[in-house]
C-alpha cells in the first residue's frame, strides 16, 4: 500500500497549480479471514479498504475531501 500511496501523491502534484501545495493522508489494511459454522470452512476470503483525505492549500484557503479508494492497483 506504500507504492499506492506514493502514486496517488505523484499524481495530485502533476494536478497541481505552480502557487497550491497539497496534504495527504492514506489508511488501509488488507485482511484475510475464514468463517466457520459447527466446524466446517463456511467462507474464506480477503478484504482490502483504503481511504485517503487531500487537503488543497491556496493562498490561504483550505480545502479538502475524503473518499474511500476501490478497484485494484495491479492494472
Amino acid at each position: 500500500m506504500q507504492d499506492e500511496f506514493f502514486a496517488l501523491a505523484d499524481f495530485v502534484k502533476t494536478q497541481l497549480r505552480a502557487d497550491e501545495v497539497f496534504t495527504c493522508w492514506f489508511s488501509g489494511e488488507r485482511s484475510d479471514f475464514v468463517r466457520f459454522n459447527h466446524g466446517k470452512v463456511r467462507q474464506a476470503g480477503s478484504v482490502q479498504q483504503r481511504h485517503v483525505n487531500l487537503r488543497l492549500i491556496h493562498n490561504g484557503r483550505h480545502a479538502s475531501r475524503s473518499l474511500t479508494l476501490v478497484g485494484s492497483t495491479d492494472d
